[in-house]
């Protein structure tokens, strides 16, 4: 097991609206060993999925309204990003298992007040069952929709690259990418266009890399590059080489022509640097170059300096 996939097999997200019993819930889960990350609303929850490692087990309790226990439920099945998530909801209404199955419900309910011993039980048996969703998403290898390599794949091999590293004093460059607008995209003109525009970037990628790069679907549409034994400057013209291909032609499709580009953050892990502190990096200079107008690159300073 990666040292990611381990993590993401011993975390849990508790969204609770009342500080509480939100803060006892979630001092009681870390005493059991759990590492827990707390949201008081479905939009911090949201976030909170957004971030890498981010857990994919969520417990969340009844007495958020209807309509957000609902609508956090579907947009949380509703994430394209090739991972699977287990939610567990804590309800005063013992009725609240019948009918499970929609998309909006949660996979399992404990009726409160909850004995320790049932949600210790409930955590152990939605976590192992996330450890097996994820086991098969490493297992599967190629995302089904782009061609390119799946979430897990790509993340195992970030993964194994590090180590590599670290054990032969060589640095990691990791990019990652983010197609501009791509939402307005998906309301203008539905999910085929964008799942056609998706396949067609991918195409384009491989012939930009080395024979020992390594390229997958992060999520929705953002993408991964990994790039072992890379200093920073190689990493930035590789970076563009990609930017430039994307942009180069627009995306012909029944309706016309569709003009994509991206934006990317760039950073180098020094030997001994772990996976979610590394991709942490590059989102933030991605984030930047979003800022910046999009269609841009946003690198790290070089190893030493201040960011």
């Amino acid at each position: 097991m990666s040292n990611l996939t381990g993590h993401l097999c011993n975390s849990i997200l508790v969204v609770d609206p009342n500080p509480r019993s939100l803060h006892p819930r979630v001092e009681r889960l870390r005493s059991w060993g759990y590492h827990v990350i707390s949201a008081l609303t479905p939009h911090e929850a949201l976030a909170s999925l957004d971030e890498p490692g981010a857990p994919r087990l969520v417990l969340f309790d009844g007495t958020l309204d209807e309509d957000s226990g609902v609508d956090l439920c579907r947009a949380i099945r509703g994430r394209h990003d090739g991972g699977s998530f287990y939610l567990l909801k804590v309800s005063s209404d013992e009725d609240e298992t019948d009918g499970l199955g929609d998309e909006a419900d949660p996979d399992d309910v404990l009726t409160a007040p909850v004995e320790t011993r049932d949600l210790r039980r409930r955590l152990r048996a939605g976590l192992r069952i996330v450890e097996l969703q994820t086991q098969l998403e490493s297992l599967r290898g190629t995302d089904p929709l782009t061609g390119s390599w799946s979430r897990g794949r790509i993340v195992r091999f970030l993964d194994d690259t590090l180590e590599q590293a670290s054990d032969n004093r060589y640095t990691v460059a990791l990019i990652v990418f983010d197609l501009d607008a791509f939402p307005a995209v998906l309301r203008l003109h539905g999910r085929l266009t964008g799942d056609t525009i998706l396949r067609t970037v991918c195409r384009r990628i491989p012939s930009q890399l080395r024979p020992y790069d390594g390229f997958g679907r992060y999520r929705g549409e953002a993408f991964m590059v990994v790039l072992p034994a890379c200093e920073r400057t190689s990493a930035l013209q590789i970076a563009e080489r990609i930017r430039q291909k994307i942009a180069a032609e627009p995306v012909r499709l029944p309706i016309g022509h569709v003009a994509v580009t991206a934006s990317f953050g760039v950073t180098v892990g020094r030997p001994g640097q772990t996976t979610i502190p590394l991709i942490r990096a590059a989102e933030a200079r991605l984030d930047q170059a979003k800022r910046a107008g999009c269609n841009s690159i946003e690198i790290c300073p070089p190893l030493g300096e201040a960011a």
